[in-house]
């Protein structure tokens, strides 16, 4: 949606700034974190993270950057 919102932008001659306002739900998609308030300023390190990306992805392969070694 995000890639289309831009996509769609028209041409700027403008330096006037520009906003795309995105309604988002915090954890969207994983069970433990959906609106949870204490995740909107957490860091999804280690086994959090581990365990959010099966959530997300099921029996998807893991993206490369998304192992252990790639993840900052």
């Amino acid at each position: 949606a995000l890639v289309d919102a831009f996509d769609r932008l028209p041409e700027r001659d403008s330096d006037r700034p520009l906003v795309i306002i995105a309604h988002t739900r915090k954890g969207y998609g994983i069970s433990w974190m959906d609106l949870g308030r204490e995740w909107h300023l957490g860091h999804l390190v280690g086994d959090d993270y581990d365990a959010a990306m099966r959530e997300l992805l099921g029996d998807e392969a893991m993206p490369a950057y998304a192992t252990r070694g790639g993840r900052p």
